[in-house]
């Protein structure tokens, strides 16, 4: 008697505390559940905001580049294609590519070379040495002057790094006509590309 009482006071006890620990697992586990999803959603939000982040800053530095090199490139392709350039005196000349250099100290090195590859007249801003800048435009920067006379094809070096200077370049080099619209020469023009770092930054 004393044994089915003491079952039928421990029952209703057992029944009550596996309930209880049930449902206290139960929200337990909602709560360990819930708290995962915000985190992994937070985690997710995080990545998403990093990745739409990176694409704006990729974004804006291209542009930032695009803008660097339009400004560059538009005074070259001005002076290129004005006919007659190549039949100037060499000081004449001279003033126009000083007009571009001192635009922006991005230009490093410019020079104007007759159909026969002899350098008409030149300028380097940066360097005292300008024989072996010319010499560098001519043969060291992969970019071919004599095709550019023989198509009237622009052409555009890789980017190359001078272990002399210690920079990154390119070189471009734009076809140049005479007073008739023959190709009579070319442009060429060394591009320091440190000048990026001042711009993304």
């Amino acid at each position: 008697m004393t044994s089915s009482s003491s079952r039928a006071h421990s029952a209703p006890f057992s029944i009550s505390h596996t309930l209880r620990y049930g449902i206290v697992t139960l929200v337990a586990s909602s709560v360990i559940a819930v708290g995962g999803l915000t985190t992994w959603f937070n985690y997710q939000n995080q990545l998403n905001i990093l990745r739409d982040l990176k694409q704006s800053q990729v974004e804006n530095s291209a542009n930032k580049i695009s803008f660097f090199l339009t400004q560059l490139k538009d005074p070259l392709n001005y002076l290129a294609r004005l006919p007659g350039i190549t039949e100037l005196s060499p000081e004449r000349q001279s003033n126009f590519l000083r007009t571009i250099a001192e635009s922006s100290d991005a230009y490093f090195a410019i020079a104007i070379v007759d159909i026969e590859g002899k350098v008409s007249s030149s300028i380097t801003p940066f360097s005292q040495n300008t024989e072996e800048e010319i010499e560098y435009l001519l043969n060291g920067s992969q970019v071919d002057w004599q095709k550019i006379i023989t198509t009237g094809e622009q052409d555009i070096s890789p980017v190359k790094v001078r272990k002399d200077q210690g920079l990154s370049v390119i070189t471009v080099g734009l076809p140049m006509r005479n007073n008739e619209g023959k190709l009579s020469g070319a442009l060429l023009t060394q591009i320091n590309l440190e000048q990026l770092q001042y711009i993304i930054n």
